[in-house]
């Protein structure tokens, strides 16, 4: 998927609700495909490590669907 925003509100998990960071736009992959809580999905930085485990390796956090565009 693509962020197309400059800076997209990551958070450290499905229900928290302050972000951890910012991601800047650009392409991340969703790590298992799963809707989790509050509309978010796990993302990862690479194609390779998209279902992965143990997911704490290689999820780089949740993002909100509405962030999303298809690349």
């Amino acid at each position: 998927v693509q962020l197309y925003k400059e800076k997209t509100q990551l958070f450290a998990n499905e229900s928290a609700t302050t972000p951890a960071g910012y991601l800047p736009k650009g392409t991340y992959y969703i790590y298992d495909g799963k809707c989790c809580r509050n509309g978010r999905y796990r993302v990862t930085t690479k194609a390779e490590y998209c279902g992965k485990t143990p997911a704490g390796k290689y999820v780089t956090g949740y993002v909100s669907v509405d962030n999303f565009r298809e690349a």
